[in-house]
């Protein structure tokens, strides 16, 4: 078992250190006439430096990330705390204590080298020590929350599972039901407080530019689902960011940009953006969410031969205690382990998630398209590149793999693809 961990975790590591190899090897090729105009000479070189900055820093936390994984899963971690009690949900609870404490300490150190140090040298950081210190707190404690309550329920779920001596098929349906309906209350409570923390962390304001208005309920006139709610949140007090995102929260639907945005574009670009979005509200379902829906079956008819078959959950355990030396069920290391041994299946998922999102995201940007905004979309897209010192031509496989945005190249490319294919069309009718 410790062998296959340590192969899964290695392999891993090395990986991604390939695959950050050629993403600095695709940087030293010229850019493409899409996105030449993003970069002037010294920008591009100022881009470079900011990307270097963060190999660094990103490369000596993955460094440390990776030692720390294999001392709590190779040293004796567990067994000494295994000793200080024999109460399971004591024992998942001083886990998170020690092993999450030290994950948020170097998150927080690593959070605050790139804010005040590599952000702020590139003139990229709005932020003041007071405002760093509040939204760590903010994600930290909800953070620390969100995993004792998913850990304190794990245990009790499985507790239950194993403690009964034979689980029949209708039985197992109905627990897995009962799980699956309790754990999706959850979530949506989740969602819901980090909703709040969010508005917590932003002061939000309702737009009011009555044209602006205007002319978005128009975009949105044949949506299923129109957003009223559009608001601008205060990102300039962090940082030059500029973004927009809708909120969907069960029927709750909202807009927001920030007010960056809003400041430095003019109404069209800004319109291209909401048209963006707006295309997001008219998706409509396809064979890909089909297959999201598929895996989902899946997944709980999995849990139903799994409970239906306790005994596998039981020799699993077993193994784990064998193997660590523990008296007392760790279900945080079970977990863990659990973690580990899907890592190659979640790698595969998480590829196809991403592809399905950048479909999405071509989806979304058709829709600005078809409303006239092809070209203030590449021209925001453009300037926010040259902003935030975006990657704009990034190695293909890079892409595939790890972006739920395709990447900007490809992105120009489709979009003047698509603009020139309704010219023709609307030229020719």
């Amino acid at each position: 078992m410790k062998l296959f961990i340590l192969l899964i975790i290695i392999i891993e590591y090395i990986f991604d250190e390939y695959l950050t190899y050629r993403i600095w090897k695709q940087r030293s090729k010229p850019l493409p006439d899409e996105v030449k105009d993003i970069y002037d000479h010294d920008r591009y070189l100022e881009f470079i430096e900011y990307k270097k900055a963060y190999k660094k820093v990103i490369g000596i936390n993955k460094f440390i990330s990776l030692i720390i994984s294999l001392v709590v899963l190779f040293s004796p971690l567990f067994k000494l705390i295994d000793s200080l009690s024999n109460n399971v949900y004591l024992i998942v609870l001083y886990s998170i204590l020690i092993i999450d404490t030290i994950s948020i300490i170097i998150s927080i150190i690593y959070d605050y080298y790139c804010t005040f140090k590599i952000e702020e040298k590139f003139g990229k950081n709005h932020k003041t020590l007071k405002i760093f210190i509040k939204d760590e707190l903010l994600e930290n404690v909800f953070g620390y929350l969100v995993n004792i309550i998913l850990q304190m329920l794990f245990v009790m779920v499985v507790e239950y599972l194993i403690s009964i001596d034979h689980i029949n098929i209708l039985k197992a349906i109905l627990i897995v039901g009962i799980i699956v309906l309790v754990f999706t209350i959850i979530i949506l409570v989740i969602m819901f407080i980090s909703v709040l923390v969010m508005k917590t962390q932003y002061q939000f304001t309702d737009l009011d530019s009555s044209s602006l208005l205007d002319t978005i309920n128009q975009l949105q006139s044949d949506a299923k689902k129109k957003v009223k709610h559009i608001t601008v949140y205060n990102e300039s007090s962090k940082s030059n960011s500029k973004n927009a995102f809708l909120l969907k929260l069960l029927w709750y639907r909202e807009f927001s940009i920030a007010d960056n945005f809003l400041n430095e574009n003019d109404h069209r670009e800004i319109l291209a953006v909401f048209s963006h979005e707006i295309g997001h509200l008219k998706h409509k379902k396809d064979i890909y969410d089909l297959a999201k829906y598929l895996l989902l079956v899946l997944v709980v008819l999995l849990a139903v031969y799994l409970v239906s078959n306790i005994s596998i959950i039981r020799i699993f355990i077993e193994r784990v205690n064998d193997v660590y030396g523990l008296n007392t069920n760790n279900y945080y290391l079970i977990m863990m382990i659990i973690g580990i041994y899907l890592k190659p299946v979640m790698f595969i998922i998480e590829t196809a998630s991403n592809y399905i999102s950048r479909r999405n995201e071509y989806e979304a940007d058709y829709n600005a398209i078809k409303n006239g905004y092809g070209k203030e979309l590449i021209k925001t897209f453009k300037d926010l590149s040259s902003d935030e010192l975006v990657d704009v031509y990034p190695d293909q496989l890079v892409e595939f793999l790890k972006y739920n945005h395709p990447g900007m190249y490809n992105r120009i490319k489709f979009i003047l693809k698509k603009d020139e294919e309704l010219n023709e069309k609307n030229n020719i009718s």
